[in-house]
């Protein structure tokens, strides 16, 4: 995605939040068993056909059953390879042995288990013991350095994705039950897994009107409801007209391409950015804090960020004081 060009950062007003509600994706692939492109920790991918229906989760609310045809995107919290977590309580236990030599070889254990031996060591610097504390701070700072940073940033709940909401949860089964066309049917352990991800392709019908989203120094973005993620194929299409200047006898009429003969309009982004494009023209930004990038009547791309939130916005035109009528129909669609 190429963004616009960068100008100095604008001093203006404060971001504002958009107060309409998102809009819900709408499954647009016939029915049939939910298939999911899974990630492992290792990077691997392997195509999957879930074999369960439902997925047993537990939230602070209670125990609930998510339809798996439902989940666009499901991401694995942290997990113990089975039979680990008893080693590594062991071991830190053994960092308050009696013998130094129990002591100094419970701590290269630890250090050997990685990223596993995150958790115990953190909840063991609070130990009462001080000999206990003071090698679990050190093996802390020994594994800080050593490893990558997403090794690090471990949680230890997991996230589902529907198109209506965002669960964060911890899901109940050990694994789930898949069939994959290189080894049939099989169960995946979720201590493997990394992130499911839906093969199936959905969309929405959005309409983003001009007098909200294209004013000039306006930093409200249209909030799409759809959430891409790394690498999820991204297709937008929009149609419609707005006037930028409607008291110019609709001489300033233009569509989703924008209308590159009049100048260049400045656009803000919520970190206070701006950019320039055409005026007129319909843009996006994926995230927070990203630099917008043309959409126009057509997009096709594939998202190569870390993921986020899909926003759109109409670049103003620049004539001040002057707020532009109409709107684009936009159609999102994402996966497939």
């Amino acid at each position: 995605m190429r963004p616009g060009r960068p100008g100095v950062l604008n001093q203006g007003e404060a971001p504002k939040a958009d107060p309409t509600p998102p809009a819900t994706a709408t499954r647009l692939a016939a029915d049939g068993p939910p298939e999911f492109e899974a990630r492992f920790v290792d990077d691997s991918v392997l195509r999957i056909t879930s074999l369960d229906a439902t997925l047993p989760v537990v939230t602070k609310y209670g125990k609930l059953q998510v339809a798996m045809a439902d989940i666009l995107r499901m991401e694995i919290g942290f997990r113990y390879p089975e039979g680990v977590e008893a080693k590594v309580d062991e071991a830190v236990t053994r960092l308050g042995a009696a013998s130094f030599k129990d002591r100094e070889e419970a701590e290269r254990e630890l250090f050997k288990f990685g990223e596993y031996a995150l958790p115990a060591l953190k909840r063991a610097t609070k130990a009462t013991d001080a000999e206990v504390q003071r090698r679990s701070e050190t093996l802390l700072k020994r594994l800080h350095d050593k490893l990558p940073a997403e090794k690090q940033d471990f949680r230890d709940y997991d996230l589902i994705e529907t198109p209506e909401l965002t669960l964060r949860c911890r899901v109940e089964p050990a694994g789930l039950k898949v069939k994959t066309k290189l080894f049939g049917e099989t169960t995946i352990r979720l201590a493997d897994v990394r992130t499911l991800r839906t093969t199936v392709a959905f969309g929405s019908d959005l309409t983003v009107e001009a007098a909200k989203y294209g004013r000039q120094n306006d930093q409200t973005w249209f909030d799409t409801g759809v959430d891409v993620t790394a690498n999820q194929k991204l297709e937008l299409t929009a149609s419609g007209t707005v006037d930028l200047a409607p008291n110019q006898g609709g001489q300033i009429v233009c569509g989703p391409a924008g209308n590159p003969n009049n100048g260049v309009g400045s656009l803000m982004t919520p970190n206070r950015g701006v950019f320039r494009f055409a005026p007129g023209l319909l843009v996006g930004r994926i995230g927070a804090d990203a630099s917008p990038f043309p959409i126009g009547a057509n997009y096709v791309g594939q998202h190569a960020g870390t993921g986020g939130r899909l926003y759109l916005k109409i670049v103003p035109g620049i004539w001040g004081g002057i707020e532009p009528t109409g709107a684009y129909k936009v159609k999102v669609k994402t996966g497939g």
